[in-house]
């Protein structure tokens, strides 16, 4: 690696990395140790966890900042490319848009690799690029749009205040205004009803695996997410608060007379230079508590993901759902009293040492790790033991017809 590179890193790039490569590594550990593999993580250097920790993050945000959203009641502001004051994209747009994106990013990350199969199942390849075109013009041309409309409304409306309009005038202007509210109104539904259907069609044949992700563990993971976003939102405006009130009485002990009423006013509230250190004392106390608290939740939401949601992410995309992984026929250089067999069997980890295998049987298959109604009977095998390691193109690790029956 370029030391001289990484130097010349952002230190906001380094905190993110580190805080996703260290999310993927606690993901690994609390799964893999409650399955009994106490060296999972015994490897610090490993590439797996920056994409464990990137699936775990991004799920995170996606419900996490609509949440700030709504409870801050705020919205993103966005430069409308035309004259004039500018508008803000409001939260009803953001919630389109990241349900669209949380629908094709569930659809990408929960569904094996032949779920997309184009020649066997055409209809899902289609559905799923439909909600991306969807997305992107809704992203590009609507959201555009909509601005542009928005903001001249808006400044009909500040004309319209300044000047002299008649009865009929306004009176068209506010219906104007009242259809144009129902139209977005009607779009925003005719489009969660698009996403709806598209989403019906990609994940019809496994309408019990997402039953199960969600229900009755996976609210866990939501909840914490969603109190997570809360906790945020409500931080960034109490700090806000603080910092204006620290500014007011900084003012209060300045020697300007250039506002002597307004000085006069703080000044008495303020009570000298003593009230403002306490309010940066206060500053700094809130802003320790805060982060305590948001990093408790921050924990309590990675470690659901790792023990519900980390159990439904494919095999093949960095996951633990060994439903579709490939079946592997393992020789060794002597004979190995093993209770599973061997010449018909899967590899759930591997480290520079070792290889952890096991066989899924009916009543203790793939479907039932990810449930957690069942543990894998699991082997571990030193690498140097190992002869051959042969892979079969049987990938279909569940005994029950009607888990994904339709999958293959």
């Amino acid at each position: 690696m370029n030391w001289r590179v990484a130097r010349h890193l952002p230190p906001w790039f380094a905190a993110i990395f580190g805080a996703v490569y260290l999310s993927g590594y606690l993901i690994e550990f609390f799964y893999y140790s409650s399955l009994g593999i106490t060296d999972a993580t015994s490897e610090i250097l490993k590439l797996k966890y920056v994409g464990t920790g990137l699936t775990f993050f991004v799920l995170l945000l996606i419900i996490a900042i609509p949440t700030m959203v709504i409870i801050g009641r705020a919205s993103l502001p966005i430069a409308v490319p035309t004259t004039g004051p500018s508008v803000s994209l409001g939260p009803w747009a953001l919630g389109m848009t990241l349900f669209n994106f949380i629908s094709i990013y569930c659809a990408i990350l929960f569904a094996p690799l032949q779920y997309f199969d184009f020649d066997a199942h055409w209809d899902r390849w289609g559905a799923l690029i439909g909600l991306v075109l969807l997305w992107v013009i809704y992203v590009t041309v609507g959201v555009v749009v909509d601005l542009a409309i928005k903001h001249q409304t808006e400044r009909e409306i500040r004309n319209a205040r300044n000047a002299e309009l008649s009865d009929e005038q306004r009176i068209y202007l506010a219906r104007r205004r009242e259809a144009y509210s129902k139209i977005r109104m009607a779009v925003a539904w005719v489009l969660i009803g698009c996403i709806v259907w598209l989403d019906i069609v990609i994940f019809r044949g496994r309408f019990s695996t997402v039953a199960s992700l969600f229900w009755p563990y996976g609210i866990f993971f939501a909840g914490f997410s969603i109190l997570m976003g809360a906790q945020l939102s409500r931080v960034h405006f109490r700090l806000a608060n603080l910092a204006q009130n620290i500014q007011e009485l900084g003012e209060t002990t300045s020697n300007d007379e250039s506002d002597k009423p307004r000085y006069d006013e703080l000044a008495n509230r303020a009570q000298g230079a003593s009230e403002l250190e306490f309010a940066n004392f206060r500053y700094l106390a809130y802003e320790i508590l805060s982060s305590l608290g948001t990093l408790v939740l921050f924990v309590l939401a990675l470690t659901s993901y790792a023990y519900v949601i980390f159990p439904f992410v494919p095999f093949s995309k960095g996951g633990a759902d060994y439903e579709f992984a490939r079946r592997v026929a393992v020789s060794t250089l002597h004979s190995v009293q093993a209770p599973i067999d061997l010449s018909d069997a899967l590899i759930l980890y591997s480290t520079s040492s070792s290889y952890y295998i096991t066989t899924p049987v009916k009543g203790n298959d793939a479907c039932d790790w990810r449930r957690h109604l069942a543990t894998p009977n699991i082997v571990q095998l030193a690498r140097a033991e190992v002869s051959n390691i042969s892979f079969k193109t049987e990938y279909r690790n569940c005994f029950k017809v009607a888990v994904g029956a339709s999958s293959k």
